[in-house]
């Protein structure tokens, strides 16, 4: 079954990948080291290949499988809280998710914790108070650099230049210059356009039309499919064009 479920992944067919590895996850006798392996596949196939309504379903059903390690368990629920947070505009019940998610994570997966850390430091209204959202971001931090991802490291640096430009911090600019936009992996260019892309909104919405107009040019370069965008919002200079620069890319967190 999980050979045929790779095979329809990569055939680009996930509905019939999330069929199959829903109804195996539904027989309890499936083993927990076996549960382990497919219910990240099936969440990734869900983000990937579903409708955000339909993904929330999957994700949430997933979560509910006693079978699951506690870790992988929050490994989906991270999926979920940013799910819910950034595609459904849900913050409330992300929130929710992403504290949860810390929790299961813990330090048997430092990357992932800070993951869900860092997304937890974005000021979103109404959730949460600036203060919170700093100590959100310091403890992520601090697994970050502890750890050896660069990717942890490049996500905790997209969400700091955001909070700051967010919170009219004269360390903003500095912070938005030093995101890894060239010769850094993969993983870390994603992170640093959605950086670039929050911090623009991020000052549009605060009336510093220059930076944010900079900014977003500036996430261009390594947005890929997403550049467009970035100069539609760049080109009109308006803050809803910059917000859905934001949701291209996968929103705030």
């Amino acid at each position: 079954m999980e050979k045929a479920a790779l095979a329809a992944v990569a055939q680009g067919h996930h509905e019939e990948a999330i069929g199959l590895l829903e109804r195996t996850l539904a027989v309890p006798e499936v083993p927990a080291r076996f549960r382990a392996r497919l219910a990240p596949l099936l969440a990734r196939s869900a983000v990937v290949g579903l409708r955000s309504d339909r993904t929330v379903e999957v994700l949430t059903q997933a979560v509910r499988d006693p079978g699951l390690p506690v870790d992988v368990r929050g490994q989906l629920r991270l999926d979920l809280g940013l799910m819910l947070a950034n595609q459904v505009g849900d913050l409330a019940a992300g929130m929710r998710e992403l504290e949860s998610a810390v929790e299961e994570l813990g330090e048997v997966r430092p990357a992932l914790t800070s993951r869900a850390m860092v997304a937890l430091a974005m000021p979103e209204w109404p959730t949460g108070t600036l203060a919170g959202h700093r100590e959100w971001l310091r403890r992520a931090a601090g697994l970050a650099h502890a750890g050896d991802s660069e990717v942890a490291r490049a996500a905790v640096a997209a969400n700091h230049a955001s909070l700051a430009v967010a919170c009219g911090d004269p360390r903003a600019r500095e912070l938005v210059a030093a995101l890894p936009v060239e010769g850094a992996p993969a993983g870390c260019r994603e992170h640093a356009a959605r950086g670039l892309c929050n911090a623009a909104d991020a000052a549009l919405w605060r009336g510093v039309v220059p930076v944010g107009r900079g900014t977003a040019v500036g996430g261009a370069r390594p947005l890929g499919p997403y550049r467009s965008l970035v100069h539609r919002a760049d080109g009109a200079g308006h803050p809803p064009a910059a917000g859905l620069v934001v949701r291209a890319v996968g929103g705030a967190g």
